[in-house]
Parts: C-alpha cells; sequence; structure tokens
C-alpha cells in the first residue's frame, strides 16, 4: 500500500466507526479497499507519470512467480478523494490499455451503490391480460421482467402463493413473458470457459429467473443411475447417459456433462446428461444451467 492511499482508508475507517448500518459500513470498506487496491490490468489512465516508478519488490516478485513479462501487465492506482480522476499516484504500465483484472468489480460495486443505494433491487411485475371472474383469469398472465438478477425459485413459489390468496385459481390463456427491459442477446454465445452450463456464465436477461439453472440429483441404482430435476421441470426430459462406475467415489456430480440435447419430436425440450460417475458417491446432485431463459421460466 502506498503512504498516498493511507489517508483515505483511515479516513473511511474513522467515518466507519460512527455509523451503524451494516450496508454503510460495508460501503466504507469497498470504498477503502478501491482506494487502495484500484489495481488493474486496466483501462488506458491518461497521460504518463512524471517520474514512472521502477518494477521492485514486490511486484517484480509477483510477477516472476506467474511467469509474466514487466510488460504483459498494468497496475494504477488513483485517491478517490481527489477532484477529478488526474493522473494516478502510483503505476506501472499506467498508460498502457490491458483487459481489466476482476478488481475491477470494485468500481462497478462503488458506482452501484452509490447511485442506487445498498438496498436497491430490480422489480418484476405481473400482470393479468384478459378477464378474472370467480378466481378463473380468461386471458394470459404476463411476466415483466425487471432486470433483476437474483430472482430465484423461492421468489416465484412465495408469488404463486400470493395470487392464490388473491383468488386466482386457473389461467386459461398463455404465460407471456416479457423481456423487453434490455435490450435483446444472443444466448447462444460460446461461454469463456467452454461450459454453458455453468450458472455463473449465464448471461443477464430481463426476466431470467433462478439463473435458469436446476439442480440435477443423480441416484446409482442396480445397473444403472437415475437422473431427475429438483424441483421437477414441466414437460423437460432428459436423456440419461450416466456411466456408472465401481470402486471408490472417484467420479461424482461436477464429472458430468449437461447440454441441451434434440428435441423430441413433440416439440418437448431435452437435457442430455452423460459421463461417468462412482455408484460409491451415492446420491448427490449439482446445479446447472438448462434450456433457454424463456423456456426454463415456463417449465
Amino acid at each position: 500500500m502506498t503512504m498516498s492511499a493511507k489517508p483515505c482508508i483511515l479516513a473511511c475507517a474513522v467515518r466507519a466507526l460512527h455509523r451503524r448500518r451494516a450496508a454503510s459500513r460495508a460501503f466504507c470498506i469497498i470504498r477503502a479497499l478501491a482506494c487502495a487496491l484500484i489495481v488493474s490490468f486496466a483501462a488506458a489512465a491518461g497521460p504518463a507519470m512524471a517520474r514512472p516508478p521502477a518494477v521492485s519488490p514486490p511486484w517484480a516478485d509477483w510477477l516472476a512467480a506467474a511467469a509474466l513479462d514487466p510488460a504483459e501487465a498494468g497496475v494504477a492506482v488513483w485517491r478517490l478523494d481527489s477532484p477529478g480522476i488526474g493522473r494516478p499516484v502510483w503505476g506501472v504500465n499506467a498508460e498502457r490499455a490491458f483487459n481489466p483484472a476482476s478488481a475491477i468489480k470494485l468500481l462497478t460495486t462503488w458506482a452501484a451503490m452509490s447511485l442506487l443505494g445498498p438496498d436497491y433491487r430490480w422489480r418484476t411485475t405481473i400482470h393479468l391480460r384478459g378477464s378474472l371472474s370467480d378466481g378463473v383469469l380468461d386471458g394470459d398472465l404476463v411476466l415483466r421482467g425487471g432486470g433483476d438478477p437474483k430472482l430465484v425459485a423461492e421468489d416465484m413459489t412465495e408469488w404463486i402463493a400470493r395470487m392464490r390468496g388473491a383468488g386466482l385459481r386457473e389461467i386459461r390463456g398463455d404465460l407471456v413473458i416479457d423481456d423487453s427491459v434490455f435490450e435483446p442477446t444472443d444466448e447462444n454465445q460460446p461461454a469463456f470457459d467452454g461450459d454453458p452450463s455453468q450458472p455463473y456464465n449465464v448471461l443477464p436477461f430481463g426476466a431470467l429467473l433462478n439463473f435458469k439453472a436446476a439442480r440435477i440429483v443423480v441416484r446409482p441404482r442396480d445397473r444403472q443411475a437415475s437422473v431427475e430435476f429438483d424441483p421437477p421441470l414441466a414437460d423437460v426430459a432428459i436423456d440419461n447417459r450416466i456411466s456408472l462406475q465401481p470402486g471408490p467415489c472417484r467420479y461424482g456430480p461436477w464429472n458430468l456433462r449437461v447440454s441441451e440435447g434434440p428435441p423430441r419430436p413433440s416439440g418437448a425440450p431435452v437435457v442430455r446428461v452423460e459421463g461417468q460417475y462412482s455408484r460409491a458417491c451415492g446420491e448427490q446432485g449439482r446445479f446447472a444451467a438448462v434450456l433457454g431463459h424463456t423456456e426454463f421460466a415456463r417449465s
């Protein structure tokens, strides 16, 4: 940590002692981390500093341990309590442009909490399109996505219970999903690590539900393993290609590959699960992103 970053962190720490709300303390911690560690393999930082620092320990040691050439990495540190951006107070290759490292999340988190507040949540709403009489909706139920990245199955279960409590018993129409809050996104873009079944690879959508992730439960049987979704997905077939293996638990659920198979002649979507699974692992499960996000929401 540079000496110029210490006053910023100290001031933030002192203010945190006088704040009671956990969100305020969290914001202050984020601000302090950003002040000290806005370390990015980062965007262009403006004019070069008058006295560029030498690549010296511990920076040189870190680069050597990662087998990186000094020209392949960059660091830029700014004071957050100074007006404007200006020049960085310390940096290595700060004038060059790089792909951002994960530390850039500190900036986006700080910006979101500053602009939206710590308690902000995107609003997803449900609308009735048709007439409601004696608990029967003669029309469509419209789910209007608000871009909430954390709308999960438990929220929908509570939501359905509240609608039933308000008198809605039957829907004689379709479930219409309104995604218009965001620009259309190509859902078939390849994952950066080659595994689109990982929930962290799911792209943002206006009406994204549960990261379009389902828990796939595997149970060894006499000659093969059974596979099912928990909770079940309506009208979704499973193409079970798991090979049971003897011996100790060497191959668990994370060894399985999950992908979308060709749909059935009826049009029902198919999820293919394949790979080796050790019988000794017993019943286990893993979460996997499956189907398109609108197909998942309707299931």
